[in-house]
């Protein structure tokens, strides 16, 4: 057995969507393999759905449990996970539970955390999220949306939005799900006096929850409180600062 083989398993929800794949996870995994050539690379998705949907165009993913028996298998000493996510919500605790069940097959396998966890600074988050994005005027608010959560996960996006509010931007958080809503958001603007918003996703790839909710309900929801609606749907995961955040995760592991 080769004790010095050592593996990076990338784990993302996933995105059924071709172009939005190939300018985010697909990005990000190519510059993983060039930031760790020393490494063997593996990727899986957390989302059987999108699983389903990619092997009906004969593309091939494997699920984290797949993944991971692969390098139990293959006699791998050393084992980082990333979970290229934003939250510890439900699927990062079911990540967590897989990564558990291989402590005894791999000597040494980590688990390392998602963009947003309890020991993250958020206001440094949200002062780099916001300098990512492009074409601010001084006079707009900047107004993310992300998925949002019913578990403890929620809290983390509550702790951002807290951030935002102390940034030097006029930056606001939402979520799809849960408290965050048109109608929270929508009191803070009040209390600013702007009127002039951008709506951003809070989300590493744009799919489904871009145009049904963002594009669509957000941007209507928002307009109809009298706010004038700029959308960028440009995804997290589109912009390399992010993308080096977690890259720059990864690099504090093997070197801490």
């Amino acid at each position: 057995m080769n004790l010095n083989k050592k593996a990076l398993l990338i784990v993302s929800f996933g995105v059924s969507n071709q172009e939005s794949r190939a300018a985010t996870l697909d990005r990000y995994e190519e510059e993983v393999k060039a930031a760790f050539p020393n490494y063997d690379f593996f990727k899986a998705y957390s989302s059987g759905r999108v699983i389903a949907n990619l092997k009906k165009q004969n593309i091939i993913i494997d699920t984290p449990k797949q993944a991971l028996n692969k390098m139990a298998e293959g006699d791998y000493d050393e084992v980082i996970v990333q979970p290229f996510g934003l939250i510890c919500g439900e699927t990062f605790e079911q990540l967590e539970k897989f990564v558990n069940r291989y402590e005894t097959k791999i000597r040494s396998i980590k688990l390392l955390n998602p963009m947003l966890h309890p020991a993250v600074d958020y206001e440094k988050v949200a002062t780099f999220v916001t300098k990512e994005v492009e074409g601010q005027q001084a006079d707009d608010a900047v107004v993310f949306v992300g998925h949002g959560t019913y578990t403890d996960g929620q809290q983390a996006y509550v702790d951002l939005a807290a951030a935002f509010e102390k940034s030097d931007v006029n930056a606001f958080m939402g979520t799809i799900k849960n408290d965050l809503t048109i109608e929270k958001v929508s009191e803070k603007l009040q209390a600013s006096g702007i009127k002039n918003i951008q709506l951003r996703p809070f989300l590493l790839t744009s799919g489904y929850h871009v145009l049904e909710d963002i594009e669509d309900l957000w941007a209507k929801g928002l307009e109809a409180k009298g706010y004038h609606v700029q959308v960028d749907s440009k995804a997290l995961g589109e912009f390399p600062g992010v993308r080096q955040y977690f890259i720059d995760q990864i690099h504090a592991e093997m070197t801490g």
